[in-house]
């Protein structure tokens, strides 16, 4: 059968769309169908967790000048995602709600606008203003957070609702 293939671990005949490819075998496509795959994946992982734990942490205490630069890189590429994981750390410590924000779909709510000064955000410059602030009791939540240009949200500081728009 050239358009069907057995499973050794579920012992089954089914389609080749069934199976991963993997530029290995003879066949090109995996020995195992995909959600045999996926199990026996998972359950690699979960057995091997604290092994490879372990191992990461060896690796960070011996390599420390490399982790740093693999850390400075991954911030310098993803501004957006560490102002967003320091804004839920805060949170919590401030035993506040904490919602998971994607700044994309914040900017696509908010039209793009700073939540301040009303003139439009570019991507490489967008920060998320918490309307009342986490210091004042609020809530890291969309309904809560705007908008804003990092330059403005830095000025904002943590002022209350009073001071909702600056000139």
């Amino acid at each position: 059968m050239t358009g069907a293939k057995r499973c050794p671990h579920c012992d089954s005949t089914l389609p080749i769309s069934a199976f991963s490819k993997n530029r290995a075998q003879v066949d090109g496509l995996s020995s195992y169908c995909r959600p045999c795959d996926y199990n026996r994946k998972a359950a690699w992982l979960r057995r091997t967790r604290t092994q490879r734990t372990e191992q990461a942490a060896q690796w960070r205490a011996a390599n420390p000048a490399k982790q740093h630069a693999i850390a400075v890189r991954y911030r310098a590429a993803h501004p957006e995602k560490v102002r967003a994981r320091v804004a839920r750390r805060l949170a919590r410590q401030l035993d506040a709600f904490v919602e998971n924000i994607d700044i994309a779909e914040l900017a696509q709510r908010d039209n793009g606008r700073c939540g301040v000064c009303g003139k439009s955000v570019v991507p490489a410059m967008r920060s998320v203003d918490h309307i009342l602030p986490l210091s004042f009791g609020g809530e890291h939540s969309y309904a809560n957070t705007r908008l804003t240009h990092l330059r403005c949200n830095i000025r904002r500081q943590d002022r209350g609702t009073a001071q909702l728009r600056m000139i």
